[in-house]
């Protein structure tokens, strides 16, 4: 199943000191450079990407299933990092769905393969670990994969060699030892078929780095709703923010413009279209400097009535504070639910005032400090709407 950078944007950056950390995963913040698919030797021909879980197993109906896997991490598009940053951890996270009594094994792709591609598009006898098609030696392993829990995977040998040879990144050849079949979880995971989340159960790639410096790098997509984004990117030096936007790849025919030169750009898009695709190139210059990058994002459906229909969003920051704003149909509470990971939302601040417009002040936050969010309306007929839990971050 081949994804494309197309946003929403599921690649968040964390400044930790001078690293950074990348978390990619089809569908988080709007990543879907994702690529995964099953080969199965009982159907050689068979294209399989469109599946959400696959089974890995030497012995499945007689014959050997085998899984492929890739991410499109580098580069100076939407959620990317740029070719030749530093990379000091890599881990790929997969779901198990049932255990295996066998070692499972990550091998590095040497042969290029796509969202077609099949068993026999290597042979009769599948991908071979023969450094030609795959490497010999496996990257990582994990022995005895429990039943609903997560596997994890070093990858990071194989993610620094791509940083410096981006051209290269093939993915990975998940191979089975064993007769016991693992069954994981894919790209393609729509949340319904077992009892896990989508950020759980998809494959998700966490990458630290230091990011090399180039003259336009960090574009993302942030804060995507129904009928708005957020498009940000930075710049080596102060510079003007354009963005040229539209529903066509081709006919770029709206623009926003944000006065004044800047390295850090951010410019919001409003009244969108819901469930909508929209293109778009971000534009900065100054002088001698003029850089370009393009991406493009996806509007989520609009949501039922009473729920969500603009925001959350931050005003009025400082260093120990700040205000949460949103807006919903129906009259209810307000609630912020806050936290120094997207999973440990801990604390709290309520308004138990009824009303459609939201805004609640959050005080006494540690400076320098990243904390996750997520808002709260119980509404007057006991409806409770929120926002994505730890999806936004102040």
């Amino acid at each position: 199943m081949k994804r494309f950078l197309s946003f929403p944007f599921f690649f968040f950056s964390l400044v930790l000191a001078q690293a950074e950390v990348g978390y990619f995963q089809f569908g988080r913040n709007g990543f879907e450079g994702v690529t995964d698919t099953q080969l199965m030797g009982s159907r050689p021909q068979a294209s399989l990407g469109g599946l959400p879980m696959i089974a890995i197993d030497q012995n499945d109906r007689g014959n050997p299933t085998l899984g492929l896997i890739r991410f499109d991490l580098f580069g100076n598009g939407v959620g990317q990092i740029p070719a030749g940053s530093e990379i000091t951890g890599a881990t790929l996270r997969f779901y198990s769905t049932d255990k295996s009594t066998g070692k499972q094994s990550l091998y590095r792709m040497v042969k290029g393969w796509d969202e077609l591609t099949t068993w026999a598009s290597f042979g009769k006898g599948g991908v071979q670990r023969d450094g030609l098609e795959a490497s010999e030696e496996a990257s990582a392993s994990v022995t005895k994969p429990v039943a609903n829990q997560i596997c994890e995977f070093d990858l990071t040998a194989d993610v620094a060699h791509w940083s410096a040879q981006p051209e290269s990144n093939r993915g990975w050849l998940i191979w089975n030892h064993s007769e016991d079949g693992w069954d994981i979880l894919t790209s393609e995971y729509d949340g319904k078929t077992q009892s896990v989340s989508l950020e759980q159960g998809r494959p998700l790639l966490t990458v630290t780095y230091t990011a090399k410096q180039t003259p336009l790098s960090h574009l993302a997509v942030s804060a995507l709703k129904s009928r708005q984004a957020s498009i940000v990117w930075r710049t080596e030096v102060a510079a003007g923010s354009l963005i040229k936007y539209g529903k066509k790849a081709s006919a770029l025919d709206l623009q926003k413009r944000v006065r004044g030169a800047r390295e850090q750009h951010k410019i919001d898009l409003l009244d969108l279209s819901p469930a909508t695709t929209y293109f778009f190139e971000v534009v900065s210059r100054n002088g001698g400097f003029s850089e370009t990058a393009h991406g493009k994002f996806t509007t989520p459906a609009e949501s039922a009535s009473g729920r969500l229909v603009r925001g959350p969003y931050l005003q009025m920051g400082t260093p120990t504070s700040t205000i949460v704003h949103w807006r919903t149909r129906q009259l209810g509470t307000s609630t912020v639910r806050f936290g120094a990971s997207p999973a440990n939302l801990t604390e709290s601040v309520s308004n138990l005032t009824k009303g459609s417009e939201h805004i609640v002040s959050v005080t006494g936050l540690q400076p320098s400090t990243r904390y996750y969010y997520q808002v709260e309306t119980v509404t007057h007929n006991g409806e409770k709407v929120t926002s994505a839990a730890g999806e936004d971050a102040f």
